[in-house]
């Protein structure tokens, strides 16, 4: 389950599943939401592929 917290002038969300803990920046609160649940489907492994472009950048950085 996420948190979402208030923080400065925007919201903060921290999706948590499997010992895995990832945070993030939004000004709308929604739009923090919406991340927090699409990125928790993503660690849970009902995320969608990524791409080969997508997977070369995570690879280069």
């Amino acid at each position: 389950m996420a948190s979402i917290t208030h923080y400065g002038e925007g919201w903060r969300a921290h999706p948590f599943v499997a010992g895995r803990r990832e945070s993030r920046l939004f000004k709308l609160r929604r739009e923090a939401e919406r991340w927090a649940a699409k990125r928790e489907a993503e660690l849970r492994g009902g995320g969608t592929a990524i791409t080969f472009a997508e997977a070369t950048e995570r690879w280069l950085a």
